[in-house]
């Protein structure tokens, strides 16, 4: 299954979920804690040895929980959040597989709402490991990303969020470098 049509699913379930709740949708009061499940597909690529690249491929399956602290319309908050496999990555042969997993990250969100809708941007930093060769590696990057929250009866939510990882040089790199890794997810929580 190509990526294409994985991310044509996730978008697309997402609406469907959306849409299946548009009638229960009312105002929200979007200050305070929410947790919630996000699924999505991992894009873009990486470089092992120096010379060969190869794509991300799978599921990006996560946790998430925050704060939002809102001022009128305008929405500041964080969040943390956790993802099993962001990426994974295999050759010809299976010689070099590769995959990002246990990445845990800590975001500052800034958004506003428009009527039950929020749109936010975010921005934060990012710990997980690289298993290549069979052999796990650390690394740290930051994050920045963008999405957009529905509210759903009187506090669940859905949304659709894009989030991109810039890794840094950590003690993998005598193996893989260059790593591109970009999630697009659909997110469905609850607010408390």
């Amino acid at each position: 299954m190509t990526r294409s049509v994985d991310l044509t699913r996730v978008i697309a379930g997402g609406a469907a979920v959306a849409a299946g709740f548009a009638g229960a949708s009312q105002a929200q009061d979007l200050n305070g804690f929410y947790t919630g499940l996000s699924l999505g597909v991992p894009s873009g690529d990486f470089v092992i040895g120096g010379s060969d690249e190869y794509s991300h491929t799978g599921t990006a399956s996560g946790l998430f929980a925050g704060y939002n602290h809102m001022m009128g319309d305008w929405m500041l908050g964080a969040e943390l959040g956790f993802n099993k496999e962001l990426g994974y990555g295999e050759t010809d042969g299976d010689v070099y597989d590769a995959n990002v997993s246990d990445s845990l990250t800590l975001k500052a969100r800034v958004g506003r709402v428009f009527g039950n809708t929020l749109v936010y941007g975010s921005l934060g930093f990012v710990s997980a490991d690289m298993n290549v060769f069979g052999s796990d590696y650390s690394m740290d990057g930051t994050v920045i990303g963008a999405g957009v929250e529905h509210g759903i009866g009187s506090n669940g939510f859905v949304g659709l969020d894009f989030t991109s990882y810039d890794f840094n040089s950590g003690n993998y790199t005598t193996y893989v470098d260059d790593i591109s890794l970009t999630t697009t997810s659909i997110r469905a929580g609850f607010r408390f």
